[in-house]
Formats: C-alpha cells, structure tokens, sequence
C-alpha cells in the first residue's frame, strides 16, 4: 500500500509540474494519440510500427500525423539498441502540409526497483524538416533526447502507468549546441497480448 501512495503522489507531482510548464507555454491544450504493434523476430530482436496523430489548439486543429517502423535488440538484461525511422506529415499555422523525415539510434538501460521499472534512455536523431532534402544534406538536423522514465509494474494489471521527462539538444545549431525543448509525460500503456 506504502508503494502505490509513493506512486500516485509521484504522478500528482508530475501533473503538477505539467500544469505549470503548460502555463508557461500559453493558453493551449494538446493531444497525442498513439498506438503501437510490436513482435518478437528471434529472443533479442524486436520490431515495431507505431502511428500517432498530434491535435492542437485545444484540440481543434490536426497538427501532425507521424509514422515510425523500428527494431530493437537486447544487448543484455538491462541494455537494449534500437533503430527508428520517422515520416511525419506536419501542418503548419497556414494549414499548409509538408513531410518530413528522421532515423534515430538509442541506447537504453533498464532496472527494476521492486515494483517501479526505471528507464534511462538517449536517442541520437538525425532528419530534416522538408523531405525534398536529401537525407545527407547539410541541411539536417542532429539532435541529442535524453529522457528518464519510471513506470509502475500493477501485478495483475494489463495496464502500467508512466511519468517520463525528456531533454532536447540541438547539436548542430548554427548559434553552437542549444538545449532547445523539454517534454514531460503522464500516462498509460495497457498490454493487448503478448
């Protein structure tokens, strides 16, 4: 009982911190929907699509729609590599459509302290924000997301509750490396099958 009134004073003070970056930011509620599949190919080897929709200004507006094919392989228990590649339809403020494109590599370690799983990832991705460019271009942008996740292993529960937070560099800015965005996230993943 001790260990789930940590947790859920642990996501009251992510939902707080939440709130006060979103009044930071302005005077606007978005949504991200997401849905993933996943498969085993061998005992270390995982691949994975994943398609999210992102709404904007208070959830009147598409923003982006993104499509991500991944794999993942298990160094170890506790290291896992993976492999992303994104294309991404973006909308801007004039409605007008653009794609986009990134591939990205991490690195992730895991741990488990009784009850919680801890999460330490950095992700190198490389992309552009026009997909006419080519994917070598100068052009490019290199960014550098290290994030920390802890999650809630609910024994019995088909769902596991999350907070994560989530740091932005960009490396190659043309002003030197700039921490440009931070992102914190509440929320759920709920296991279909295996």
């Amino acid at each position: 009982m001790m260990v789930i009134n940590r947790f859920i004073s642990f996501l009251f003070l992510g939902f707080l911190l939440l709130s006060l970056n979103s009044m930071a930011e302005g005077t606007d509620f978005r949504l991200r929907m997401a849905a993933e599949v996943e498969t085993e190919l061998t005992n270390d080897l995982s691949a994975g699509l994943e398609y999210e929709q992102r709404f904007d200004q208070f959830l009147t507006t598409f923003d982006k729609a993104l499509l991500q094919p991944s794999v993942s392989y298990d160094l170890n228990k506790h290291w896992k590599l993976g492999f992303l590649y994104r294309i991404t339809l973006d909308q801007n403020a004039r409605r007008e459509r653009q794609f986009e494109h990134r591939i990205s590599g991490s690195l992730r370690y895991d741990f488990k302290l009784d009850d919680f799983e801890i999460k330490l990832k950095t992700i190198l991705q490389y992309g552009s924000d026009d997909l006419t460019n080519s994917l070598f271009s100068s052009q490019q942008k290199i960014l550098s997301r290290n994030s920390f996740e802890l999650e809630y292993k609910w024994f019995g529960k088909p769902y596991t509750p999350f907070i994560k937070y989530e740091l932005f560099t960009h490396l190659n800015n043309p002003g030197g490396a700039i921490t440009k965005q931070s992102r914190l996230s509440v929320g759920a993943a709920y296991k279909l099958s295996k």
